[in-house]
């Protein structure tokens, strides 16, 4: 027979036992309630994914394609969602060709450069694209446009490393004449893109037919959203009734963005360049020839002229009334008093 005591003590062990169990059941429902959300979750984000992508394929630009959706699709996808913000990197065929060829060994000796150079470069125009109000990514322009190289000038006498025309040099108000021209100028033509670039995104409302409208021209995309019949275009809506340069513009911006965001697990490492080197600014409001201020200074004119492109003279004519900004290296004290 089992006494009171006894019975106390077996009952008082089973009723320390059953919480126990009980949260540690809990805590198993738990993690398999989360278990089941995250399986569920990536089934909803996949099968968005797959419903992204057909609808690719049947898409202006894209109707050709027919290949079949795969894994390397469906990652491309997710990894260029979790680098967008404001300007839409959408998938398509061709995005995906680009970004093949960006990331490829053959040409990681180029992009490697562009690293480098973007160094120098990409802080100055993320600094003026804060100021006038658009999204950092289109910094990535400059090298679709120009292999971040200032005095690049095409056959129709675009130049600079935005490649900007005379006349909207002359409309925002940049220096061209016989000794400077201001679309080789980093810094003033950068403030040059972000506002044209601004303007277009205030007219069309979407940053991908802004962009567009930089490289085909306004009127074209104009027509072309009137060609494609629909209220709220989108580039690839309207891609089909634009030239064939503008169409591939798009996919090398969103390709070229994805490869530098990228960069590191794909090998892009930062080459040392010509502009590899820590700056300074000075304005010149006198007449003086780029060989003294070389000669002064016991710097190269080669570095001279590679930080201040938009000199098309060895001589600068600057005026207390309109001083010239002349860009040069910070020396070591040591060096500078050798």
């Amino acid at each position: 027979m089992i006494g009171k005591q006894t019975l106390i003590s077996i009952l008082g062990g089973v009723c320390y036992v059953l919480p126990l169990m009980a949260q540690e059941s809990a805590v198993e429902g738990m993690k398999e309630a989360a278990h089941t959300f995250f399986q569920k979750s990536i089934e909803k984000e996949k099968q968005d994914i797959y419903q992204y992508l057909d609808s690719i394929k049947s898409s202006g630009s894209n109707r050709q394609h027919d290949a079949e959706i795969t894994d390397e699709d469906i990652q491309l996808v997710r990894k260029l969602k979790a680098i967008e913000r404001e300007v839409p990197l959408d998938y398509s065929p061709r995005v995906k060709d680009l970004i093949a060829k960006y990331t490829s060994d053959n040409y990681n000796p180029y992009m490697c450069r562009m690293m480098g150079l973007g160094q120098y470069y990409f802080p100055l125009f993320d600094k003026i694209m804060d100021e006038v109000g658009v999204p950092r990514e289109l910094k990535y322009l400059s090298v679709v446009e120009s292999s971040l190289n200032p005095r690049d000038i095409s056959s129709a006498g675009a130049t600079g490393l935005w490649q900007l025309m005379y006349y909207e040099a002359k409309t925002y108000h940049l220096t061209v004449d016989s000794y400077t021209d201001q679309r080789m100028d980093p810094i003033a033509s950068s403030y040059a893109i972000a506002k044209i670039l601004k303007e277009a995104y205030d007219e069309y409302g979407d940053w991908l037919l802004a962009i567009a409208s930089y490289n085909g021209g306004k009127g074209a995309v104009s027509r072309a959203i009137q060609r494609s019949g629909k209220e709220n275009a989108t580039f690839w809506d309207i891609a089909p009734y634009l030239t064939q340069q503008t169409q591939n513009y798009i996919p090398k911006f969103i390709a070229m963005t994805y490869a530098m965001k990228y960069a590191d697990e794909n090998d892009i490492n930062a080459a040392d360049t010509e502009l590899s080197l820590r700056t300074q600014a000075l304005d010149i409001n006198k007449r003086i020839s780029l060989n003294q201020i070389a000669d002064a200074l016991q710097v190269s004119k080669e570095t001279l002229r590679a930080l201040n492109p938009s000199f098309k003279k060895n001589v600068l004519n600057g005026t207390e009334g309109s001083p010239l900004r002349l860009v040069l290296p910070v020396l070591d004290k040591k060096i500078a008093a050798e």
